[in-house]
Parts: C-alpha cells; sequence; structure tokens
C-alpha cells in the first residue's frame, strides 16, 4: 500500500463532510505503519489569521489496510 493510498483509506473511513480536509502522511510509526495527520485549513477572517485547525492522527497498517485512530487509548482513559 502507498502513503497515497493510506490517506485515501483514511479519508474514506472517516467519511467526513467538511471543506478543506487535508490527509497527509506524516512519517511511519515505530511499528511500521503509517501515519496520517488529518486537520482543515482555515482561511483568514476578521477575527483571525489563516491557520490549519488539528483533527487527528491516525495510523493505517500498509500490510492489512487497517485504520485506527492514534489516540483511541489517550481518549478512552479519560
Amino acid at each position: 500500500m502507498t502513503h497515497e493510498e493510506a490517506e485515501q483509506r483514511v479519508k474514506e473511513f472517516l467519511s467526513l463532510s467538511m471543506d478543506n480536509m487535508y490527509y497527509v502522511y506524516d512519517g511511519d510509526t515505530p511499528e511500521g505503519n503509517y501515519s496520517i495527520r488529518v486537520y482543515q485549513y482555515q482561511e483568514a477572517t476578521a477575527d483571525s489569521t489563516e491557520h490549519e485547525a488539528f483533527y487527528g492522527f491516525y495510523t493505517v497498517n500498509p500490510q492489512t489496510g487497517e485504520v485506527a485512530d492514534a489516540y483511541a487509548d489517550l481518549k478512552e482513559s479519560n
């Protein structure tokens, strides 16, 4: 599986309907999975400058295509 295919898997996994969402390969995890950063680009307004609004990190197993929320364990413990 390529990095681009992994980005597409995360996009399908989340199936977000928000505009300006970006799915970016951000390196490999120590376990050998692909790390995909998801964010929304926010254009400048009268109240703020343009910026990236972080959405989350997801991992994709390049062998199986399985997608996982990289922060799922942290979310469950809170």
